[in-house]
């Protein structure tokens, strides 16, 4: 692994924490019925977590025995979890299926925190999911942002 690429991998578990900090201070992380980790891989987002309500999943889990092998975009809540709406998904999706997992957690969220690429153009999210709205939206660095999408439901 070059210098360059072990900063950039050093740098995301900071990031993780600086995103979970400032959605627990609008949403408390504890007033979920669940949150969904869909693309886990190294559990960046995880270690910050509740484990007790929180779904750790990968297609290709790394490094960490928490995380459930599974694919997010085939992945649904257990009954037990009801409102479905009272649900975080967090984490950073494959840059490649950003609309697609957008799309999916929509279908049971109420709350879609992810960390984006900077050049990712929001207006596609809106066009396909105009129940939710961008609720805040932060410039981390020259490479990414923060993003919280929330349900128009969805209260807290």
């Amino acid at each position: 692994m070059s210098t360059s690429s072990q900063q950039g991998f050093l740098e995301i578990p900071a990031r993780a924490t600086k995103c979970i900090n400032k959605l627990n201070s609008i949403y408390p992380l504890l007033s979920f019925s669940y949150i969904v980790e869909p693309s886990s891989r190294f559990g960046e987002w995880v270690r910050n977590l509740p484990s007790s309500i929180t779904f750790p999943l990968d297609l290709h889990p790394k490094y960490n025995h928490q995380i459930i092998k599974y694919d997010f975009l085939k992945w649904y809540p257990p009954k037990k979890f009801n409102p479905v709406f009272n649900s975080l998904i967090i984490g950073t999706p494959p840059t490649s299926k950003i609309i697609e997992f957008f799309a999916h957690a929509s279908t049971f969220a109420g709350v879609i925190a992810f960390l984006l690429p900077l050049h990712f153009n929001t207006t596609s999210v809106k066009q396909k999911l105009p129940h939710f709205r961008l609720t805040y939206n932060e410039k981390l660095d020259n490479h990414y942002q923060f993003q919280i999408w929330t349900r128009g439901i969805y209260h807290h």
